[in-house]
């Protein structure tokens, strides 16, 4: 029961039925206005529902955003020490030795 001054204490406090509910909602679609009332909750409440999805994909998209950028750091700090170390690969003039150098598989994929 309600603490509410205006709570009537005759009616039960239990979940509607779905008679109850075609009975308020045929009551209510009854006149123009009232059809106009639903047609206007519902679109408040598609756009208060669709705002908070929004909210939620703009925070999931800067959490991703973070985690990678965090799992990036490494392999940027790491690539830059092995540039730094790496040997290039000896300039080969004969190009007949460099592709004797090539593996079956480089040949391959070079000449089909």
């Amino acid at each position: 029961m309600s603490s509410e001054p205006l709570a009537r204490p005759d009616i039960a406090a239990e979940a509607p039925t779905d008679v109850d509910y075609e009975t308020v909602y045929a009551a209510v679609t009854a006149t123009e206005r009232g059809r106009w009332f639903l047609a206007e909750y519902a679109r408040r409440n598609r756009d208060a529902d669709t705002d908070r999805v929004l909210a939620a994909i703009v925070r999931m998209e800067s959490a991703i955003r973070g985690a990678l950028a965090q799992s990036l750091r490494p392999l940027s700090r790491n690539s830059r020490e092995i540039a730094e170390v790496a040997d290039p690969p000896p300039v080969r003039s004969d190009p007949l030795a460099a592709l004797g150098a090539l593996s079956e598989r480089e040949l391959i994929a070079l000449f089909g």
